[in-house]
């Protein structure tokens, strides 16, 4: 499998006039294309959403129980639709309540209408919404659930975002949240004739993700995990590593479709604890049940735009993520090691 190499630059300017070089010549650029042809290709998405959970209080009023996340209701209250069980209608679901972590792809044609297909890999031939960007970067995006077979149909989403990478990337928030969103819909371009499989993620990786919790702080994700091409996160004690850092070890298993969209059950790696009898596994945290989107090889490369530490052909490439529970809701990336 050959995916396009995504890079990210790290530039440094030791001459103070070449930075006043630079800046003036950032100057005289305009900053971004006035037309729709900025935004076109296939793009990935994935969703990181606290909209599907809602906070409630684990003991009765007047206790001091902390508050954990709980499932929504099957359907927005008020309403009788269903959405359907696409991709792209699980996008719109847990935007609405229906559903958890979601990752899929879209189409954009590069002149205001976004297409998707009704099963994973499929060739999108059903428009499902359109989207505008404007002179400053920023886009405008309204998404149907096509598929949806109930009546009336789920109403369609207003999103409000900008463009980065040239293009290569969308991040998107419900219009209705932009003041105070809990959900963020990242989208990543990528080759629409690349098919994923299990054996596209191999070897160890970093996962870096932040979120929020119940009670509404913030918090971090560290994880270290190992893919084994077929479908396992595997111990890796198991090579004969060792490491001081267990609490970030997880184990479990992975699922990945065509299209580079895959679902991941950690479950955080046994600690030992001694006892009279010897040592015994320690009680560990519930599965986290992780969304993912596979994307291109994150390289650094010097100023001269040349890769500075591998070989391009070498790279692996990263993913982005998304997973909630009772007491989080965390997205971020996983970058090879």
């Amino acid at each position: 499998m050959q995916l396009i190499r995504r890079s990210f630059a790290l530039f440094s300017f030791l001459a103070t006039g070449m930075v006043v070089t630079q800046v003036a010549s950032a100057q005289g650029v305009a900053a971004c294309q006035t037309t729709n042809s900025l935004a076109i290709g296939t793009y990935g998405f994935v969703l990181n959403s606290g909209v599907f959970f809602n906070g409630v209080a684990t003991n009765p009023p007047g206790t001091t129980g902390a508050a954990t996340f709980q499932p929504l209701a099957a359907n927005p209250p008020g309403t009788t639709a269903a959405y359907s069980t696409t991709e792209l209608g699980r996008l719109l679901g847990g935007l609405a309540g229906t559903s958890g972590p979601a990752s899929g792809q879209l189409y954009f044609d590069g002149n205001g209408s976004i297409f998707a297909s009704s099963v994973i890999g499929g060739s999108p031939t059903t428009i499902v919404g359109s989207y505008t960007v404007n002179s400053d970067c920023t886009v405008t995006v309204s998404l149907n659930d096509a598929f949806a077979t109930s009546t009336p149909r789920p109403a369609a989403v207003s999103f409000t975002g900008f463009l980065a990478n040239g293009g290569s990337e969308i991040d998107l928030v419900p219009t209705s949240q932009l003041s105070s969103s809990t959900s963020l819909v990242q989208l990543m371009r990528v080759n629409a004739q690349t098919t994923c499989s299990a054996a596209s993620l191999t070897g160890p990786y970093a996962l870096i993700g932040t979120g929020f919790t119940s009670a509404n702080a913030s918090t971090i994700f560290l994880a270290r995990i190992r893919f084994d091409g077929n479908g396992k996160i595997v111990d890796d004690t198991v090579l004969g590593i060792t490491t001081p850092l267990a609490l970030l070890q997880y184990t479990g298993t992975y699922s990945v479709n065509a299209d580079c969209t895959a679902t991941v059950t950690l479950s955080p790696k046994a600690a030992s604890t001694s006892t009279t009898g010897g040592t015994t596994p320690a009680a560990t945290g519930p599965p986290l049940n992780i969304s993912l989107l596979i994307t291109n090889p994150i390289v650094e490369v010097n100023s001269s735009g040349s890769v500075a530490f591998q070989s391009p052909f070498s790279l692996r490439p990263s993913f982005l993520f998304s997973f909630a529970n009772q007491t989080q809701v965390v997205s971020g990336i996983g970058k090879a090691q």
